[in-house]
Formats: structure tokens, C-alpha cells, sequence
């Protein structure tokens, strides 16, 4: 019967080169994929089991998710001869801002489990690097308890309320910050009224493009002539 040691798992992950499966997130960053985190670790480890332990929910409405994944050191899986490794993460908001949301929908607290999962992975050594912030990697989402300075800065807004501060932004780049970090807000709505709010702030958005349209030609028409 084989056996597999623990310093064993982490040479072999750690030492994986996951150029060419790597994505890049809205905040830069590069990122694996769940799905290929997940194949790369079982096949390698195929006695290897994942699971989502209950969400735990703050009094502020944020929500921290729990993942633990075990791995059989031999094929004898009825003995008690194994790994675990536990990794928590709080449902963000995605972006470089990273604040706890509020409220989080089902679909952005089953994302933040699965981000969960290869960051419990990582624990075994596949991708750790990525999040080793000298080499460009997530360093804003290692896991760690939910701050207090976060939830305080964190304002959860309705709809009217976010259709008020985007009439008041002053850029494009304003008001895409605005919708990133409040996402819910268009999540929450059904599919006609999610596709009628898009149009509303396409709208809000071009008079930036148009304006830095007419900004551009002034600029060329102001140029001295030869």
C-alpha cells in the first residue's frame, strides 16, 4: 500500500508552473480558476475531499465563509491517516477595494466559496505564490478576520440612493467604482429592470466620453499652426 507525505504534497504543488492556466480578475491580479485548482490537486492527489463548513454570520450583515480540504496520505482510506487544512475568506466585493459586502446575494456567497476553496488549496502550496504581494500577486485577500475600519467605511445604499451618487460623480472612472462597489444593487433587481438601470447609467457614462471628446478637439484646434 502507498503512502504519501505531507512534505511531499507541498514540493510537488509549490513547485508546479501554472503559467498559461492563469486569469486575470478585475482588480490586475492574476488568478486560478476553481475548476483548474481543483484538477490540478486530484490529480496529483486523488484521495483529496473538499467541503463548506456553515457561513458565519456578523451582526453587521457580512458573512465570512469556511472551507476544509482533506487529503488521504494512503489509498487505505478507511484509516485515519490523513491531512487537513482549514481557510476562511469574507464575501468582497470584487475589485482592488476588497471591502466586506452587506447582505451578500447566494450567488456572491457560493463565488466566495469556491475562492475559498483554492485558497485552501493554496495552503497545501499549489498557487500560494500568487498571493506573495512582492510577486504582483493578491496580497489584499489574504485571509483574515473582517476589520472593524472596513465595515464602518462600507455604506450599503439602495437603489435610489446609488442613482443619487452616480448623478453627482464627477468621472466615468467615478461612477464604474461606484457600480463595483455596490454591485448588489443591480443584483437584486429583475432582469427588466437590471437591463433598464444599465441604460440609465450608459447614459451617465457617455457625457464623460463625449466630454473628453470635445476636450480632445479643443486641444487639437488650439495647437499653432506652422
Amino acid at each position: 500500500m502507498s503512502r504519501t507525505s505531507v512534505r511531499e504534497i507541498w514540493d510537488k504543488l509549490y513547485s508546479l508552473d501554472l503559467d498559461g492556466m492563469l486569469e486575470k480578475g478585475y482588480d490586475g491580479n492574476s488568478y486560478l480558476s476553481w475548476a483548474d485548482a481543483w484538477a490540478l490537486f486530484v490529480t496529483r492527489y486523488p484521495n483529496s475531499f473538499y467541503e463548506f463548513h456553515p457561513e458565519t454570520h456578523y451582526p453587521n450583515g457580512t458573512v465570512m465563509v469556511n472551507c476544509t480540504v482533506r487529503v488521504h496520505l494512503s489509498d487505505d482510506m478507511t484509516h485515519e491517516d490523513y491531512v487537513e487544512r482549514t481557510m476562511w475568506l469574507p464575501v468582497m466585493e470584487s475589485g482592488r477595494a476588497k471591502k466586506s459586502l452587506v447582505n451578500p446575494t447566494s450567488r456572491q456567497i457560493q463565488d466566495c466559496r469556491m475562492r475559498c476553496l483554492v485558497k485552501c488549496l493554496g495552503m497545501y502550496g499549489l498557487g500560494i505564490k500568487l498571493w506573495r504581494k512582492k510577486d504582483g500577486g493578491m496580497d489584499d485577500s489574504v485571509p483574515g478576520q473582517i476589520s472593524e475600519q472596513d465595515d464602518q467605511e462600507f455604506t450599503f445604499l439602495t437603489k435610489e440612493q446609488l442613482e443619487r451618487e452616480i448623478e453627482q460623480a464627477t468621472s466615468k472612472k467615478q461612477i464604474l467604482d461606484l457600480l463595483n462597489a455596490h454591485n448588489y444593487v443591480a443584483e437584486s433587481l429583475d432582469p427588466e429592470a437590471k437591463a433598464s438601470f444599465k441604460v440609465w447609467v450608459s447614459g451617465h457614462t457617455k457625457k464623460f466620453v463625449q466630454q473628453q471628446g470635445v476636450n480632445n478637439a479643443t486641444a487639437e484646434n488650439s495647437v499653432p499652426s506652422e
